[in-house]
């Protein structure tokens, strides 16, 4: 295992936890106990992973802190892949101003009748880039919150949609609450036609192959969603969209989708690589293979034959991405 350091020296120590999708192996997300002198019980965790995004970082936390306080609490974690525009450090800096001036010092035990509405910051700095999915799961694993909310780094998730699907996961019976911007009201704000092209093809593509017509965006990276769904899934799509495995191995979860604009990063830099595609069909083959072998029938059958289809699958995406 890698060492992963917690930066911002209150609540907890270095420690050995592991960072890749399939060494998490089955993720166990209960809270863990804390002493009493230590104890703070967020109503929500919001992670944040991070690569190379110190020109939005600051912002988007301030943002955050804005629209929360005072309305409920919640704890900032930030995943950084040691960023070499040292983002991981501007954020430790920051939440070390934040704990001087003793901005969320205030802390609350899980019996206390009245929950104070603070909002903490804290950053987990990763020795390597380990990839989009990993870091969440990073994140995950290390929360507390009740709520789990997942949003990207450059404002092309708006924070202030974040009070929305909080409220909406504690006053509703929804499990999970994700951000979609092909419902009507959504839309993409900056994205060129042939990046707009390929995604809604992945996206039609995702849905009919994993029966997941009911949902319109189900690759958002922008969702939120109660803590023990999680209990007992198995994550191995390792470096792409964490809710599309999600809306396949949440047996019985219920989706509830909003819709939002979408808005191409403000600064920094991002590119629809072959490396990127090339992950998304290994999801995809993954994930049918999931699902097949999930439905009642010749299980060793479906086997073979999700296996005969990713060669396929693969070999012409590679063909044709180089």
């Amino acid at each position: 295992m890698k060492k992963i350091r917690h930066l911002h020296g209150s609540f907890f120590s270095q420690q050995r936890v592991p960072v890749n999708p399939q060494i998490f192996g089955t993720l166990n997300l209960h809270r863990r106990e804390l002493s009493s002198s230590q104890a703070s019980v967020p109503l929500v965790s919001i992670i944040i992973p991070t690569y190379n995004e110190s020109q939005n970082i600051i912002n988007l936390i301030q943002s955050i802190r804005r629209y929360t306080e005072n309305l409920f609490s919640a704890e900032i974690i930030v995943v950084d892949d040691i960023s070499p525009d040292k983002t991981g450090i501007i954020v430790k800096e920051y939440a070390d101003k934040m704990y001087s001036q003793k901005i969320c010092q205030r802390q609350y035990s899980a019996g206390d009748q009245q929950i104070q509405q603070v909002v903490s910051v804290r950053v987990i700095c990763r020795n390597s880039k380990e990839g989009l999915v990993s870091a969440v799961l990073c994140g995950m694993k290390n929360s507390l919150g009740k709520y789990i909310l997942v949003l990207d780094a450059d404002f092309s998730h708006p924070p202030n949609l974040v009070v929305d699907m909080v409220n909406e996961l504690r006053n509703s019976h929804y499990d999970i609450i994700s951000g979609s911007r092909y419902l009507k009201g959504g839309q993409i704000i900056g994205w060129p036609f042939r990046r707009r092209a390929i995604s809604k093809f992945a996206t039609l593509l995702a849905r009919t192959i994993l029966r997941l017509n009911h949902i319109t965006d189900p690759m958002s990276g922008f969702f939120a969603f109660k803590r023990d769904i999680m209990t007992g899934i198995t994550f191995n799509t390792s470096g792409f969209k964490l809710l599309l495995e999600i809306l396949v191995k949440a047996d019985g979860a219920k989706v509830k989708e909003i819709p939002y604009s979408f808005t191409d990063r403000k600064a920094g830099s991002s590119k629809l690589s072959s490396k990127v595609i090339l992950e998304f069909a290994k999801a995809l083959l993954h994930l049918y293979a999931y699902y097949i072998t999930k439905q009642p029938g010749n299980k060793q059958k479906k086997q073979i034959k999700s296996e005969n289809l990713g060669i396929d699958v693969s070999s012409f995406v590679k063909s044709h991405v180089q």
